[in-house]
């Protein structure tokens, strides 16, 4: 992937509907959702990884210097009720200059490097580009620099990045990953890909055949 890529992860919602704090969820017997996530970037080749969390997670994350096993960036949102957006700018502020960047939700945890490397290599432009899959859009999506800036600059208080993402005239490029479009809110979403039962069909670990 090279230095010049970032990107942001945004896990500073309350986790209400779940109950515990989505982050922490077990991804496998060894992994958060949050160290699958930071572990793919770092192993893709990341130039730098920010993670946006809450100050409660942000104490929780700090317990173990080792949590994470590769270089993170906290950045915390003291006011998560601002919304996705007003966690995006801040995970964006910290961007190194030049660089572009994903950005992804916490709760959706299917990312992988064939997925990155495919998204990297599709990117024409200088805007944003989203995944799509049977149909449905998903994560992670890749911001150009030129979208970058006008996220950072833009004054309004957005309350749906997607809105945003979509009046700017997105790229969009088909992927056979089904995990894209996850988003894992409750436990019953939960157990549906994680369940004793589930063999995990929407990773995006193993694209369809």
């Amino acid at each position: 992937m090279g230095g010049h890529v970032s990107c942001v992860i945004l896990a500073a919602g309350n986790s209400g509907r779940m109950g515990c704090h989505k982050a922490l969820l077990q991804f496998d017997e060894s992994r958060t959702f949050i160290q699958q996530l930071t572990g793919v970037y770092h192993l893709a080749g990341a130039g730098q990884i920010i993670v946006v969390c809450s100050p409660a997670l942000a104490l929780q994350l700090n317990e173990s210097a080792d949590f994470f096993g590769c270089p993170v960036e906290l950045v915390i949102n003291s006011n998560p009720e601002a919304g996705r957006f007003y966690s995006l700018k801040s995970g964006l502020e910290r961007v190194t200059e030049g660089n572009c960047c994903f950005f992804q939700n916490v709760d959706n945890p299917f990312t992988c490097v064939e997925l990155l490397d495919l998204l990297q290599k599709s990117f024409r432009g200088d805007g944003c580009l989203i995944p799509v899959c049977c149909g449905r859009p998903g994560h992670p999506v890749l911001l150009g620099r030129e979208m970058i800036r006008k996220i950072l600059e833009d004054r309004e208080q957005h309350s749906r990045i997607d809105d945003f993402l979509k009046a700017s005239g997105p790229e969009y490029v088909a992927v056979p990953f089904k995990g894209i479009p996850a988003n894992i809110n409750t436990p019953e979403e939960y157990l549906k890909f994680f369940g004793r039962d589930s063999q995990k069909e929407n990773s995006c670990i193993h694209p369809p055949g």
